[in-house]
């Protein structure tokens, strides 16, 4: 009985100290817990930072980048409306000089053949400008692209080939044109007016 009562009171003893110590350990690996969990989320705030201000100074760079191409590609729109009406002009006034050389008595013919032709290059040359103004706009107003200008830079490139054409053709219509009979009834009586003269004229009416 003693001996049984011995056992109890070692047993009372012994089980509060193991529990506390338990409690104690666990409190702590809870705390340690707590603390790993607390530096895992600050690392994760950092890092997210960090990827945040990247996106930012990437979009900001993105968006300098869209504003050179568009005032780039602005210029470059209003040249070729500039070239279009350069050689407009000249072929007008070629024209108006053919016009009242032909009532002289020249063949303009083959000259005004080439400045059909100059006149069709011009008319397809504003058809693809509008084009590229449309396709242009689109292109900027597309807020999830990669910047790629090679088609826009490729219909450029089209179009002052095809102006080049046309101030080809005005040039032709002046150094082809020829001078012919004149059809007034006082033929041995009209001035007579030789091929450069004649070139000489459209040259100056042109510079």
């Amino acid at each position: 009985m003693k001996k049984l009562l011995a056992i109890i009171l070692c047993a009372s003893i012994i089980t509060p100290s193991f529990v506390f110590a338990s409690e104690k350990s666990e409190q702590k690996r809870d705390n340690d817990y707590r603390k790993s969990a607390q530096m895992v989320d600050k690392n994760e705030k950092r890092e997210s930072s960090k990827e945040k201000s990247g996106e930012e100074k990437v979009e900001l760079k993105d968006k300098k980048y869209e504003k050179k191409a568009q005032k780039q590609v602005e210029l470059v729109v209003k040249r070729i409306e500039s070239a279009i009406e350069r050689v407009q002009k000249l072929s007008n006034r070629v024209s108006e000089r053919l016009n009242k050389l032909e009532a002289e008595g020249f063949d303009v013919t083959t000259s005004r053949a080439y400045l059909t032709e100059a006149t069709k290059k011009l008319d397809d040359a504003r058809v693809k400008e509008s084009t590229l103004k449309i396709d242009t706009a689109t292109f900027f107003a597309t807020t999830t692209q990669i910047y790629n200008l090679k088609n826009i830079q490729s219909s450029v490139k089209d179009i002052i080939k095809v102006i080049q054409g046309a101030h080809k053709n005005v040039a032709q219509a002046i150094s082809s044109a020829k001078p012919g009979q004149s059809k007034s009834v006082n033929v041995a009586t009209s001035t007579a007016v030789t091929q450069e003269a004649f070139t000489a004229t459209i040259t100056d009416a042109v510079i």
